[in-house]
Parts: C-alpha cells; structure tokens; sequence
C-alpha cells in the first residue's frame, strides 16, 4: 500500500531548462579567474580556488531551483487521522491540486467515492500494467497485489488464477495494450464471479508513448461500453470533459487541476461532445458468453476529406 514517502520527492521536468542555463554558469567562475590570472591579480592557486569555489556555489544553486521538494497527492495526515472514522474525506478534501492532473480530477472524484461507499477489509484486489498509488490508497484492509508490466502482461495471465480478484484496477492501461479485448477476458476469468473491474481510458488526449510502451486506441463512452460488453461485463461507464477543458488539454497534457482552474477551466462541467477521459465500473457476468469483435466494416456513409463528398462504405 503506498506511503507518503512514495510522493515526497520529484525532478521538476520543466525546470531542466534552468538546469542547463544555471548548470552553465559553473563555467563563469573559470573564466573569471582566468580573466584575473591573465591580469596579473591573482597567482595560479588562486585561480584555481576562485574556480572551485563559484562553480560549487553555483552547482548548489542549479540543485535547489531544479530539485524541490513535493507536496503529497494526496493530504496523507488528513487520510490517516481520518481513516479510522465511517465518514472518510473525499477526494476533493485530500487531493492536492497543484500534484494532481486536471484530465484526472473528476475521474478520481467519482471513483474514490464509488470504493469509500465499500468494505475492502480482507478483499483481494489486482492492479494491471503500473500504478500511481492513488486508488490503492482508499482500499484500506485489502489484499492488494500489483501485476506490474512487463512482467505480468495483462494479454496472457497464464500465471493467475481463475477467479481469484474481487477488484481488478485497469487505470490509463487500456489504450496501451495491443490487443484490449484479448485482455479483458483474461482480466475477466482472473474476476470472482460478479467481480468487479475498474477501468480508465483517455479520449481527447494527445498521442502519449513511453519507454517500452505505445499508444493505440481511444474509446468513446458508448465505444468503452460495447467493448466491455463483448468480452463479458456489465459496465456502467462515465465521462468527463468540456470544450474548454480541452483546448486546455491539447497545449499541455499534464496540466495540473490547480493551473487548469486558475485558467477558468471547470473540473465538473461535462459536455457529452467533449470526452476527454472515460471511465468504467464493468461488472464480471460470468454466466454471459463473450463475444468476437465483428471486424467487417458496417455499411455507412462517411464524407472524402479530399473530396468533400459523401461515399458509402461497403
């Protein structure tokens, strides 16, 4: 289960550009020396301290603007005092909004009062893929366990067995499995019947890859619904976004809920034309058979971007 030490410390990425520019000035005190070297005012040992003395200065100045130290996601004094009592704070309460991205806030929201209405003592949970420990923080007394990519690919669960989980988190993994479906029934057999499987997807998100993992799908909320469908759930799928929101979105994907809200950006207006992040709670039915993605292209009519002229696809 994650602590508060697993948020404390960050590099601050968009910093890296006064890391350079700071990291550059270590060269200054040498060439200064040499200035005074070449004058006459100082001997060769004192160029040599002159040197050390302002490039370690400003080595130490470059650390503390480009290392700082970060506030929690989550207000974990405010999570642990009150975790013992029936009425646990809520998301807003404890999210810290300057630590937490905007494309994520109302999604969290929701979730995090969907797990606190439940009685997680003793239940086995799974997460798939990575995790950023803030779901598993409102699971307390759980059995958590963590199928971390790649060595666990959520495509083929051979080493787990069936009906195992009562909660399975598939959090932001979706879009980057090559074959979803393929894993959802596998995320499915590994489900207790009438398990419970959350899962969380982006829409209007820019493309987003990583070391080791590509981006390939989005759904739309009726898309997310009919895949889970298919591979044997009953989902109930929600949806957050608005037009502003995303034009916020597409200049920077990882802006924070504080910055967004700054900006005029709401965090609760949905707009069903806008869906930037979908979500679902998908229900494992177990008696229901899955069903194969029919790949054959429907017969419907789409407009030639070139040609600006509507054409039947067969």
């Amino acid at each position: 289960m994650p602590t508060a030490d697993s948020f404390r410390f960050q590099i601050a990425r968009r910093r890296l550009v006064a890391l350079t520019a700071l990291a550059a000035t270590v060269c200054l005190p040498a060439l200064f020396a040499v200035g005074l070297l070449a004058a006459g005012r100082i001997s060769g040992l004192g160029a040599y301290g002159v040197t050390l003395a302002g490039g370690g200065a400003a080595v130490l100045i470059a650390a503390a603007v480009c290392i700082r130290l970060r506030e929690p996601a989550l207000r974990w004094d405010k999570y642990y005092a009150e975790s013992a009592s029936s009425d646990r704070p809520s998301w807003s309460e404890l999210a810290n909004p300057r630590e937490n991205h905007a494309v994520r806030w109302a999604m969290y929201d929701d979730l995090t009062a969907w797990l606190g209405q439940r009685d997680w003592q003793g239940k086995q949970v799974a997460e798939f893929g990575g995790t950023n420990d803030l779901l598993g923080a409102f699971l307390p007394g759980a059995d958590y366990t963590l199928l971390a990519y790649p060595r666990h690919d959520a495509h083929d669960l051979r080493d787990v067995a069936d009906d195992r989980f009562d909660l399975a988190i598939l959090d932001q993994v979706l879009e980057h499995l090559v074959d979803p479906e393929r894993a959802l029934r596998e995320v499915r057999r590994v489900l207790k019947p009438d398990g419970v499987a959350i899962v969380t997807t982006p829409f209007l998100i820019p493309v987003h890859t990583g070391p080791g993992w590509d981006d390939y799908t989005r759904w739309t909320p009726q898309g997310l619904e009919a895949v889970l469908r298919r591979c044997g759930f009953g989902a109930s799928v929600r949806t957050w976004g608005n037009l502003e929101a995303a034009r916020a979105v597409m200049e920077n994907i990882t802006i924070s809920a504080e910055e967004a809200m700054r900006r005029g950006v709401s965090l609760t207006h949905c707009d069903g034309w806008f869906p930037i992040t979908v979500w679902a709670i998908a229900t494992a039915n177990k008696d229901q058979p899955t069903t194969p993605h029919d790949r054959r292209v429907p017969d419907v009519r789409v407009r030639n971007r070139s040609t600006q002229q509507v054409e039947k696809v067969s």
